[in-house]
């Protein structure tokens, strides 16, 4: 996004909205394994006493472990839920639209950056990271260079 002025947080979601290109689809397949890192590392039924270590311990011993078991299931849960959901309705469009060059780049940047991701986070082999890194660039360079959208010289996208 490249212009003298950085664009408001409407703007760049309305361009989100417009965008209907492949590199959309490798966007998002790192948004992703994002929520599913943050998710397998935080993990579903997380207990107060993991959430001890995350927040701050006054919240807790102010609102106690029943208050936010409520919270995690009635809200936490449900929220990561629907944004899962939204997620794969997202991606599994892009991919039918896209077909085969969709399938293309979802499956090998959702790979490379699960091996990338988790590789940095945890004691994978070594080689699971150059293998997630090929993977990122392979699917890079299929959206790259598929997509209709311009590119500046530090090769982000430009907004119009």
């Amino acid at each position: 996004m490249s212009r003298k002025n950085e664009p408001s947080i409407g703007e760049f979601i309305e361009w989100i909205n417009r965008l209907d290109d492949p590199y959309k689809i490798f966007v998002f397949t790192l948004f992703n394994v994002i929520s599913l890192y943050a998710m397998t590392t935080v993990g579903i039924g997380i207990d107060p006493n993991s959430i001890n270590e995350f927040v701050a311990g006054t919240i807790i011993e102010t609102y106690g472990d029943e208050t936010l078991n409520f919270v995690w299931s009635n809200l936490i849960q449900p929220v990561l839920l629907i944004v899962g959901i939204i997620q794969l309705i997202i991606s599994l469009y892009a991919i039918w639209k896209f077909k085969w060059l969709g399938m293309i780049i979802s499956i090998t940047g959702f790979v490379g950056w699960v091996f990338v991701i988790f590789r940095l986070g945890s004691n994978w082999p070594e080689e699971v990271l150059w293998a997630g890194i090929v993977l990122v660039i392979i699917s890079y360079v299929f959206a790259r260079y598929s997509s209709k959208l311009e590119f500046d010289n530090e090769g982000r996208v430009i907004m119009d």
